[in-house]
């Protein structure tokens, strides 16, 4: 007489079913059957239906408290429509089921998720996937969504740091012609990137020591956002007679910087979208829309610090206000870096997605923290 279908609900008990008990990826159809409906002198309640759906209710699903209260009075709600009302469950269209709302999902995971424990071999696996992938931070990112996608099935996305926390690390110089060299600017959020120069003398050894240590000691620890054609020009002239020697290494110093100071998203699975039974092609349009600009992605992604679920509207942007979003940052010298995320549907597996990508976050902070201390 009774149906019910339940997703990811193990070892739940039917007699606490209430309005807090809207879990994750769960899909509720209680549909009863009149005709079929088996009474029993022990169900006190099995001749009293539901003012809303008109169906009768078995007594395994009513507390006492609502015992007394359908015995009491002819207005009586059943549990399956007072978690409608109270918004944690809605009805798409007449003919469907009831599913967790924005809000039901919200309260699932504030008040009620547990966590995933990982698995030994999952940490392991990704241990090793990250590190044999670990040549340079960006390298690092881009094996992190990637790891992320294979694991979840589901879009993934790692940033670098917003523009805002990167300073420069360290400068190093490279010889890579007679009249020619390369500048390297790391950062310190581990990005690296390199401009070459042209110099209107021969370039020494001797030469590129000087570079090295009289920029380092001018740029180390400076914000990119303040190495400017202005901040170029106020330290050529702290160099004395030595700035006849490097206006090319200094606008170069600029360009490195201007570049560095670029947010870069490395994304993994965007195709798989367009396949997941939750998304119509419009709604696929749309978040593909939203994560081919960086500038916004990165400024959803690092507002929040540590780990993060956004849930539909709560992002603020309406191509994402059917989707569910787990982000998780990274740290690099103890403060908040960039971010790693995975972008689904609201009905995923958030307590083991969450956990898999808390996970690869700090795995990726540690790898590029590895990298800069090796710098």
């Amino acid at each position: 007489p009774l149906r019910i279908i339940l997703t990811d609900m193990n070892d739940f008990a039917l007699d606490q079913l209430d309005s807090t008990s809207v879990i994750n990826n769960l899909a509720i159809n209680l549909t009863f059957y009149p005709n079929e409906f088996y009474f029993s002198e022990n169900n006190i309640c099995d001749m009293v239906k539901c003012k809303k759906c008109h169906l009768p209710v078995p007594d395994v699903f009513v507390s006492q408290e609502e015992k007394n209260e359908c015995i009491n009075g002819p207005n009586w709600i059943c549990p399956k429509c007072k978690r409608e009302n109270e918004g944690y469950l809605i009805q798409p269209h007449t003919s469907a089921g009831r599913i967790p709302s924005q809000k039901g999902y919200r309260y699932y995971i504030d008040n009620l998720m547990e966590k995933t424990e990982l698995n030994p071999r999952f940490t392991q696996y990704a241990d090793s996937y990250l590190r044999k992938r670990a040549e340079s931070p960006e390298s690092v990112l881009n094996a992190a969504s990637t790891l992320l996608t294979e694991l979840t099935g589901l879009p993934s996305v790692a940033t670098t740091p917003p523009e805002g926390n990167s300073r420069v690390h360290k400068l190093r110089f490279v010889q890579t012609g007679r009249y020619t060299g390369m500048v390297v600017l790391i950062t310190s959020t581990g990005m690296v990137k390199s401009q070459l120069f042209r110099t209107e003398f021969v370039l020494t050894p001797d030469m590129l020591r000087v570079f090295d240590e009289a920029l380092n000691k001018s740029f180390a620890g400076l914000p990119l956002k303040d190495i400017t054609k202005a901040f170029i020009q106020t330290t050529a002239l702290g160099f004395g007679e030595l700035s006849f020697f490097m206006p090319n290494v200094l606008l170069a110093i600029r360009d490195a910087a201007k570049e560095a100071s670029h947010i870069s998203v490395a994304e993994s699975g965007m195709t798989k979208l367009l396949f997941l039974n939750d998304f119509d092609i419009f709604s696929a349009r749309d978040i593909l829309k939203f994560l081919s600009d960086k500038n916004n992605v990165s400024e959803l992604l690092t507002m929040n610090t540590g780990t993060k679920v956004i849930i539909g509207e709560e992002s603020g942007k309406y191509e994402l206000s059917n989707s569910g979003i787990v982000v998780s940052r990274y740290n690099l010298g103890g403060s908040m870096a960039g971010a790693v995320a995975v972008i689904g549907p609201q009905r995923m597996s958030y307590k083991d997605i969450v956990s898999a990508t808390e996970y690869v976050a700090d795995k990726s902070g540690e790898l590029i923290s590895e990298l800069l201390e090796a710098d």
